[in-house]
Parts: structure tokens; C-alpha cells; sequence
């Protein structure tokens, strides 16, 4: 993956390699105090780079993969100080595409952010708030504002008091003093639905 940014942030003054015992080639980068800054790794065994991970800005480990062999980062996992994946990006031309991310820690995705335009910008926001596995909630950019115009349930409500709603209640529907041609996240419009965007999982 020769020319990616995660190498800028990455100087080293010294690189090893070696290889592991299923024959992989690793490049460990450290600093000038011994300090590992970067692990470089050939999976597919093509002699090219396709796997790096780094201390990203925010603290954890960042894994970026090439999957298609092409040279270019097409994956980024950002992985927690306890070693659990936090979020799983989707990079397309050199732009996150989608981010899957677990904003509780507990291993199950919990949001999906969705670029579906290309812009750059996420428009689709995908939820699983009563934190079954399952999406149940999903929140549509409209108009590019990047902010949410559309709320959409899918197969019924989300159960259970995990609703991050202020006005809304699963067991008695929505709070008669809240507007309810507005639902939750400042949605200008609210729907139900009982199909499509992947029900069954993210």
C-alpha cells in the first residue's frame, strides 16, 4: 500500500523485518526510542504490503487493509485499548463510504453510517437501539444538510426502554406533549417500515 496517509503520520528511524509462522512477511517501524510506531504485513504472500496498524490520533490501534490487492487502503478497523473493535470503515477512491461502529463496546455493531450519494457525507444512519443484533431504526439525510430528515422504524418499534428518545415511550407511544409530525433525532418526517436496508443485520 505504497503512498497512504497512515504512512505521513508514521516517521520512523528504523525498520525490521521478519516473518511469522505461517510464512507472512512483517515490517515492524519503531522511533527513535525504540517505540514501535508502525507493523506493516504481506498476508497473501504477493510481496507487497496489503495490512498496516498504527496508533491512530484518537488513541487506538488502526488496522488498514488492501484487500483487492490494488495498493489502495479499502478497509479500516479501529480497535479499543482492550483489544475490541470499535469500528469497521469501507474505503472507496480514499473516501469512508460506510462506517459499522459498536459505540458501546460490547462486540454487537450498534450504528451504520452509510454515504450513498458519494459526496462525502454520510446521509443514511442505521440503528439497532434496542440492541438485539438487529437494525430497527433507520435515519435518512434527505436535502444534504446533514441532518436528519426522515425517521424510519423497521418491523414495528424498537423494543425496549433503550429508545434514546426523549419523546417517545415503547409502551405508550409517543408523549402527547411532543410534536409527532417530528420524531426523535429531529426527523422532519416519521414512517414505518417492513422492509428493505438489511433488515437481519448490519
Amino acid at each position: 500500500m505504497s503512498g497512504n496517509s497512515y504512512r505521513n503520520n508514521n516517521d520512523d528511524s528504523s525498520a525490521t523485518r521478519s516473518t511469522d509462522a505461517n510464512g507472512h512477511t512483517i515490517v515492524t517501524h519503531t522511533d527513535a526510542s525504540g517505540n514501535v510506531t508502525l507493523v506493516e504485513m504481506d498476508r497473501d504472500g504477493d510481496g507487497r504490503i496489503d495490512t498496516a496498524a498504527y496508533e491512530g490520533a484518537d488513541g487506538r490501534t488502526h488496522v488498514v487493509e488492501d484487500l483487492d490487492g490494488d495498493g489502495d487502503v479499502d478497509r479500516l478497523i479501529k480497535v479499543d485499548e482492550s483489544g475490541r473493535v470499535r469500528e469497521v470503515d469501507t474505503v472507496e477512491n480514499g473516501r469512508v463510504v460506510d462506517a459499522l461502529l459498536d459505540v458501546d463496546g460490547d462486540g454487537d455493531a450498534d450504528a451504520k453510517l452509510i454515504d450513498t450519494d458519494g459526496d462525502g457525507g454520510f446521509d443514511t444512519t442505521m440503528l439497532d437501539v434496542d440492541d438485539d443484533g438487529r437494525p430497527d431504526t433507520v435515519l435518512l439525510d434527505t436535502d444534504g444538510d446533514s441532518q436528519p430528515d426522515t425517521l424510519r422504524h423497521l418491523d414495528g418499534e424498537p423494543s425496549g426502554a433503550a429508545y434514546p428518545s426523549t419523546g417517545y415511550d415503547p409502551s405508550t407511544g409517543y408523549d402527547s406533549s411532543a410534536d409527532n409530525s417530528h420524531a426523535s433525532y429531529g426527523a422532519d418526517s416519521y414512517e414505518d417500515s417492513d422492509h428493505g436496508y438489511g433488515d437481519d443485520a448490519f
